[in-house]
C-alpha cells in the first residue's frame, strides 16, 4: 500500500480521535428559563415571571459563552414560547447535559417577602400514580401545576417519571452540592438575601437524569424586590451569581471571594418589613505577586450631568495592573460600609457611558452597568 495513503489515513483517524476526545470532554450546560407563551408563571404588578426568567437565562448563557468556551450551552427556550416540563427534561436527558439549571421567579402573599431559594429533588422519592403528592405539595404545585394543560397528563407523566426518575445517589448528592454553591453565590457575589436550599418535588428536576436545580430569583410580590429583578443591573447580577455558581461547581475556588457583584446601597434588597436557544475567554482572574492596590479616593458627590460604569464592589482594595484594567478610561474608588466601589467615571451623557460599558464587558468586567444617577 502507498506510503502515502498509509500517513493520509493516519491523519483522519488520529484527527477523528481529537474531535471525539474534545467532543467528550466538553461540558454540557442546560438553563431553563420557567414558563413562557400561554404560561405566564408568577404575575407581578407591572412585569411577569416568564420575561424576566427569559433575560435571565440567556444572560447566564453569554456569560458563560463568553468566559468558559469549553461550556456548550442549550437553552430550552430561547423566546416567549411555551414549553412542557416534559419538553424541557427531554431536551436535557437527550443531551446528556451536565448540569441542568431552572430560573423562576417566586411569590408570596405577604408583600415583606424577599430572597432567593434554590431547589433540589428528593431523595429516594417515590411517585404515587395519580400524581396527587405532585399537584399538592405546598411547594412544587405552583410550577408543578401548568400540566394540568395538557392531555392525558396523568397518564403521560406518571410513565414519564417512572422512566426518568432513575436519579442515582451520586446525582442527588451533586444536585445538592450545586444547590448550596448557587445558594452561597447568590448571597455573596450577587448580594441577595438567601431563603436558604431546600428539597421540592418540581417535577421538571424529577425527570432529568443528572445533578439539577431550580432557583427562584426572587419575590415578584414585593414591590422593591420585583423592580430590582426587572432592572438590566439586577438581572445581570443574579445571571452574574448563577454563572459563577455553575463555573464553581465544575472548577472550585481559585480566586478570593470578593463581593464584586454586589449591588450598590440603592440596588439593595428591601429590609424585612418593607412593603413593596443560542449556544454560548477565559475570566480574567488576578495572578502572579501581590502589586499595591490604588489608594481608595475621596467620596465626593457626583457633579450634576455625570455618569459612571460600575466595575464591581470589593471587599478589599484589589490591584488593577491586570491588562482589563487598560480599557478603564477614568478609574475611580469610592469607599461605603466597607466596602469598595470601582467606576469608570467622568461620561457627561448616559449613552456615552452605556458605549464604555460595552467596551468594558467585552474587556474583562462582565458584569459592569451604568447604575441610575441618585
Amino acid at each position: 500500500m502507498n506510503i502515502r495513503y498509509l500517513l493520509f489515513l493516519l491523519l483522519i483517524i488520529t484527527t477523528a480521535s481529537f474531535v471525539n476526545a474534545q467532543k467528550k470532554s466538553q461540558r454540557v450546560v442546560v438553563i431553563d428559563a420557567g414558563h413562557g407563551g400561554k404560561d405566564p408563571g408568577t404575575l407581578g404588578k407591572s412585569t411577569r415571571e416568564k420575561t424576566i426568567t427569559l433575560k435571565i437565562a440567556q444572560k447566564v448563557g453569554n456569560y458563560l459563552s463568553s468566559n468558559t468556551p469549553e461550556i456548550k450551552v442549550i437553552y430550552t427556550r430561547s423566546s416567549d414560547v411555551f414549553v412542557s416540563l416534559e419538553r424541557r427534561a427531554e431536551i436535557a436527558n437527550r443531551h446528556h447535559a451536565d448540569l441542568f439549571v431552572s430560573i423562576h421567579g417566586n411569590s408570596s402573599a405577604s408583600r415583606s417577602v424577599y430572597g432567593t431559594e434554590v431547589y433540589h429533588f428528593p431523595q429516594a422519592y417515590t411517585l404515587n400514580e395519580d400524581l396527587t403528592d405532585l399537584m399538592e405539595d405546598s411547594l412544587a404545585k405552583k410550577e408543578n401545576k401548568v400540566v394540568k394543560t395538557e392531555k392525558n397528563y396523568r397518564e403521560r407523566y406518571f410513565q414519564l417519571y417512572k422512566m426518568t426518575r432513575a436519579k442515582s445517589t451520586k446525582d442527588y448528592e451533586q444536585s445538592v452540592r450545586l444547590a448550596k454553591i448557587m445558594d452561597n453565590e447568590l448571597n455573596h457575589r450577587a448580594g441577595r438575601r438567601s431563603r436558604g436550599v431546600r428539597s421540592a418535588k418540581y417535577l421538571v428536576i424529577g425527570m432529568t437524569e443528572m445533578p439539577a436545580v431550580l432557583i427562584e430569583v426572587g419575590y415578584l410580590s414585593n414591590l422593591k424586590e420585583e423592580k430590582f429583578l426587572s432592572s438590566e443591573e439586577g438581572q445581570s447580577l443574579i445571571a452574574s451569581g448563577i454563572y459563577r455558581g455553575i463555573k464553581t461547581y465544575f472548577y472550585g475556588k481559585k480566586e478570593p471571594v470578593l463581593l464584586a457583584d454586589t449591588p450598590p446601597p440603592s440596588m439593595s434588597a428591601p429590609k424585612p418589613g418593607t412593603k413593596s436557544t443560542s449556544e454560548a475567554k477565559t475570566e480574567p482572574q488576578n495572578k502572579g505577586g501581590t502589586p499595591s492596590a490604588p489608594k481608595p479616593a475621596a467620596t465626593k458627590t457626583e457633579p450634576l450631568g455625570e455618569y459612571k460604569v460600575q466595575l464591581g464592589i470589593f471587599s478589599k482594595k484589589v490591584p488593577t495592573t491586570e491588562a482589563k484594567w487598560k480599557s478603564v478610561k477614568s478609574l475611580k474608588i469610592e469607599q461605603n460600609n466597607g466596602k469598595y466601589y470601582y467606576f469608570d467615571s467622568g461620561y457627561s451623557t448616559k449613552e456615552a457611558a452605556e458605549k464604555q460599558k460595552n467596551i468594558l464587558r467585552k474587556n474583562g468586567f462582565p458584569d459592569a452597568f451604568v447604575p441610575s444617577k441618585s
